[in-house]
């Protein structure tokens, strides 16, 4: 696959993704994750599958409204990672954070690590 085809593709991923997460929808995530996913943000640390969703369905039961915005998206296409500066509000609470989406060679998200700005 050309890299321009794969740089749209991850954008593509990447921004259903947060849209999925706004969403809570459990069932698009676990489509768009890689089976050995792992994730990794500024208070926890989960590998697979089961726990990442664990995570977010916790999440999900934790706040009413979730709502992310992608303020900017920087992505190499050649190493299948996705930079993406976002802000999430949860609730009351808004957060500016760094996601890297990394992607497996089947195009699922294999490694998400978040940053607390």
């Amino acid at each position: 696959m050309e890299l321009v085809l794969i740089k749209e593709l991850l954008k593509k991923k990447s921004v259903k993704y947060f849209d999925d997460f706004s969403k809570k929808s459990l069932k698009n995530l676990s489509e768009t994750f890689s089976r050995n996913i792992s994730l990794e943000d500024w208070e926890n640390k989960f590998k697979g599958k089961k726990r990442v969703l664990k995570f977010n369905s916790d999440v999900f039961k934790k706040f009413k409204r979730i709502n992310v915005k992608v303020i900017s998206m920087a992505i190499d296409e050649k190493n299948k990672i996705v930079f993406c500066e976002i802000t999430i509000k949860l609730d009351k609470i808004t957060l500016d954070v760094i996601d890297v989406l990394m992607f497996d060679r089947y195009n699922k998200i294999s490694q998400i690590k978040a940053y607390k700005l």
